[in-house]
């Protein structure tokens, strides 16, 4: 038999313990994989995405697809904002900034051109 460290608390809860080491191991390890192919969101979500997969009660395939679907929005986010930095453009205004008054302002100053 192993060793185990408090043998007043019984077989149970050092059995609890090995398990919860062993766990922790594969999760980093699986963290550690997803880092080196790329997958920085999948490394990062993967405890929450674990979690929620346990309370849906999700199959594995639905749990890859999940986390494979947020790792590809999260790189289209990332790709996006990439090619407007490099774009050069001015200040990104969404409709809600952008001052309208002033376009039809230069709209009627066209027309009287």
């Amino acid at each position: 038999p192993r060793f185990c460290p408090h043998p007043q608390l019984g077989k149970f809860f050092c059995n609890f313990v090995r398990f919860y080491y062993a766990i922790n191991i594969e999760l980093e390890h699986a963290r550690s994989i997803l880092s080196e192919l790329g997958l920085a969101t999948a490394s990062e979500l993967l405890d929450a995405k674990l979690e929620d997969a346990m309370h849906k009660e999700a199959t594995y395939l639905g749990f890859c697809s999940e986390i494979i679907n947020d790792e590809i929005q999260e790189k289209s986010l990332r790709s996006e904002e990439t090619r407007i930095k490099l774009s050069r453009l001015p200040h990104r205004e969404t409709l809600e900034e952008f001052d309208f008054s002033q376009q039809i302002l230069w709209r009627l100053g066209r027309a009287y051109e």
